[in-house]
């Protein structure tokens, strides 16, 4: 597809030899939540927050990517054995179909929020489907105010749970 560009270039001229875009030798990273006190202070910011509660707690532990997540629909959530659930989905950038086990404990978030969530899609909010600029700000949001300082996006949740299972 067609990239707008951030600058005043048009498309044949940002692809000549020797143009340097305008993000080069900048790094933007995305931090994780990297020690287990620190998930545990955000789980406890959402402790009265079901929705956001269920979101964090699937997007830490699927490990799954932005927009997977935002994508996914309450049909993909399947159960599993010993009460513990299944997600299963086709990621978007690999074209893989993924199944995803969950245990209990993240069920049974995931069911408290399906109790009250009247749209079909898991991420969502009061207007339909959440964008994953919509969840970036949420985790942004919830990391400021457990008063951790850090680049945040909704990226973070993702490097959380890989960071959590090397801790392991």
């Amino acid at each position: 597809g067609y990239i707008k560009s951030t600058h005043h270039l048009s498309g044949v001229e940002m692809f000549k030899t020797g143009h340097i875009p305008s993000h080069k030798g900048k790094v933007t990273t995305t931090d994780p939540i990297k020690t287990g006190a620190n998930i545990a202070m955000i789980k406890a910011h959402l402790a009265n927050d079901v929705r956001g509660l269920a979101l964090w707690t699937l997007a830490t532990h699927s490990m799954l990517r932005s927009g997977d997540l935002v994508n996914l629909q309450w049909e993909d959530l399947h159960e599993g054995e010993n009460g513990g659930c299944e997600i299963r989905l086709h990621e978007q950038k690999t074209g893989k179909i993924r199944v995803i086990a969950l245990p209990r404990s993240v069920c049974e978030v995931l069911f408290a929020w399906r109790a009250i969530c009247d749209h079909s899609y898991i991420y969502s909010g009061q207007r339909g489907p959440l964008t994953t600029a919509t969840w970036g700000r949420m985790v942004k949001d919830w990391c400021n105010a457990a008063g951790f300082e850090g680049n945040f996006s909704g990226h973070t949740a993702r490097k959380t749970g890989v960071r959590v299972r090397y801790d392991e």
